[in-house]
Order: C-alpha cells, then sequence, then structure tokens
C-alpha cells in the first residue's frame, strides 16, 4: 500500500510486474481486442498504403507522447481531488501496470490508424454532400451561423485559450486518458470506458462520418464554393491564434490535394469527434467525484465551444456527438451491469483511497 492507494490483486502480476494471462483474458476483453482488430483490419485491406504511414506516426507520435501523457493525467486528478502526494500515485500506477498500458496503447494506437485511414478516405467512399443541408439546420435552430454568434458574445482573446486546448490538450489527453484507464481501472468501469471508446470512434469516426460526409465552415467555400463563410475566414485572420488554425487548416487541404499520408491528415466535419472524445472523457470523470466531473465538463464544453467558434465545425455536429456517445455509455453500462453514472469506488484506487470522496 502507498499512501493509502489499494493496490490490485498481485496474482495478476508476477515479481517483474509483468501481465498475467487472468487480465486479458475474460470475454467481454477479448471480444473488445477482436473487434479493434477487426476495424484495424478492414482499414489495412482498403488502403494498406495509407494504413502503414499512419501507423509509422502514431507510433513515434504515441512513443513520445503516451507516458508523459498518462503522467499528466494521473498528477492532475491527483491535484484535482486535493492528494497530498501526486507523484506517489503515478509510481504505484507505472510500477504494476505499466505492461498493461503498453497493451492497451498498442491496441489504441492500431486502431486509431484505422479511423484515420478511414477518415482520409471519406471522399473516395462518399463526396462531400451534407454541408448545405447541415449549414441550414443550424442556421434555422440558432437563427444565424453559430460561429457568428460566439464570435458576438466571446472576446477576442479566447482564441489565444481556445487554439492550444483543441489542439495540442484535446490530443494529449485522448492518448493520457487511455493509459489513465489501463492502469487506473479495473473490471466492468474498465470494460465500459475501453468499449465506449471502440464504439465510439467505429459509429461516429468511420460510419457516420462518411454516411454524413461533411467538410465544415473552415472548408466550405474551398469546396462547395462561393463565399458563405468569407467572414469566419477573415474573423480568424484577425488574430494570431486564429492564423495559425487557418494555417492548418491549408496544410489539411495540401494533404488533401497531394494525396500524401501526413499527421493529422483527412477532412471530416459531421460528427465532431473531438467533442465525442472529450464529452466520453467527462463521462468517465464524472464516475469519480464531483471535483473531477467539472473539470471533465469544463472541457467537454470548452471543446464543444472552440469546435464552433474556429469554424472547424458545424455546432449540430457537436450536439449529434454528444447524442450519440451518451446513448453508447447508456448501452455498455447496462451490458456491463452498471449505473450510468458508474460505481467507480470498487474499481478505481483514487475512489479506493480513504480519503476519495
Amino acid at each position: 500500500m502507498v499512501h493509502g492507494i489499494r493496490t490490485r490483486d498481485p496474482s495478476r502480476f508476477n515479481a517483474m510486474g509483468s501481465l498475467s494471462s487472468h487480465s486479458i483474458s475474460r470475454p467481454s476483453e477479448r471480444r473488445l481486442v477482436i473487434l479493434c482488430l477487426t476495424y484495424s483490419a478492414s482499414a489495412l485491406l482498403y488502403a494498406p498504403k495509407h494504413y502503414f504511414d499512419f501507423l509509422w506516426i502514431y507510433v513515434a507520435s504515441g512513443v513520445l507522447t503516451v507516458v508523459p501523457a498518462v503522467g499528466l493525467v494521473v498528477v492532475g486528478l491527483a491535484f484535482v481531488k486535493g492528494r497530498p502526494a501526486p507523484l506517489a500515485y503515478l509510481k504505484q500506477a507505472f510500477g504494476g501496470q505499466f505492461l498493461y498500458m503498453t497493451w492497451a496503447i498498442a491496441v489504441f494506437i492500431v486502431s486509431i490508424t484505422a479511423f484515420t485511414t478511414w477518415k482520409y478516405n471519406i471522399p473516395a467512399l462518399m463526396p462531400f454532400y451534407a454541408d448545405p443541408y447541415l449549414a441550414e439546420l443550424e442556421r434555422r435552430l440558432h437563427g444565424a451561423d453559430a460561429w457568428m454568434l460566439l464570435h458576438q458574445v466571446l472576446p477576442t482573446w479566447c482564441i489565444y485559450l481556445i487554439q492550444p486546448i483543441y489542439s495540442t490538450v484535446w490530443f494529449t489527453l485522448w492518448f493520457g486518458v487511455v493509459g489513465y484507464v489501463a492502469v487506473w481501472l479495473e473490471g466492468p468501469a474498465r470494460q465500459r470506458y475501453f468499449w465506449s471508446l471502440a464504439l465510439t470512434m467505429i459509429s461516429i469516426g468511420t460510419v457516420l462520418a462518411t454516411l454524413l460526409a461533411s467538410v465544415g465552415p473552415i472548408f466550405y467555400d474551398h469546396f462547395l464554393g462561393g463565399t458563405r463563410f468569407h467572414d469566419l475566414r477573415t474573423a480568424l485572420d484577425s488574430t494570431r491564434a486564429g492564423r495559425q488554425t487557418l494555417h492548418y487548416a491549408v496544410y489539411l487541404i495540401e494533404s488533401y490535394r497531394s494525396g500524401e499520408s501526413v499527421f493529422g491528415s483527412g477532412i471530416s466535419a459531421m460528427p465532431s469527434v473531438h467533442v465525442a472524445i472529450a464529452f466520453l472523457n467527462a463521462l468517465l470523470f464524472a464516475s469519480h467525484s464531483r471535483s473531477i466531473a467539472a473539470a471533465g465538463w469544463a472541457f467537454a464544453f470548452i471543446i464543444l465551444l472552440g469546435s464552433v467558434y474556429t469554424g472547424w465545425h458545424y455546432a449540430v455536429d457537436g450536439y449529434v456527438s454528444v447524442v450519440v456517445v451518451l446513448v453508447i455509455w447508456c448501452l455498455v453500462s447496462r451490458a456491463l451491469g452498471l449505473p450510468v453514472a458508474g460505481s467507480p469506488r470498487r474499481n478505481d484506487r483514487f475512489a479506493t483511497d480513504p480519503g476519495a470522496e
């Protein structure tokens, strides 16, 4: 026991901390691995060159990102919950579960490689057609373009907060939370998150993204012609952070034109994967405590606002993502016999600490 942390069953690990066969032998986990590998195989068979190009990119970024990302997430959660020794939690995590985290990250990387491969190939499967309908739906729902309403309400300096959170922080948390779940959760709580994540990426990131093929406001004029979102680009061009967003948009267009498989390739708006992952993580954090839940919901809200403020998405892209993720979370919770809010006190070492809420 380290600082009141209840360790896992030591029988699952040998003296060197190796992963025992029992920890990946549960039928639910085996089925999940099979689902992820089948998803990956489908992308590999459809576009092998793109798949291997993206796999190399994610392996390189994963090696550089995962360990520090997990460290930031664990220490951050310990800080939010007022733990006196967050580094002890970090040492405990990596001391006993490093190999399981490596296994989980490996499955995650081949899965997001498949996600990116399918995303990159959406135009070959379904021409971008949905933007006029989505833009009109958004205008009918809000009385105006949602990006314009946000630019009228929020101060200009918000872009300097939104831009790094939407890009760097979101991506780091994407990897970090996966590693956190692998080392800190166990049993149904861990299975619920990984099943929900896999189904979210497949349903939102591939199936719906293809069926509702769209580019988003920032690319609307380029792909459809006209000046429908000219004012959006002008507003973004007025700040340095906004120009960074436009620069990345140009980067994606050049990747689209050249056919090169580069980091972050692929254009897709509906539904929003950014919002989906942020909302899923908020549901996860909500099962810990009120303090962590508040941080999770605040981050998800910023991502939703940021996706619209920067023009990457229509507001309806985020609304659809929230609904689909919530349905997935509820169905998986029911299948695993968990309440929607979860029961982490038996499955999470933060929660099992005597001082936990």
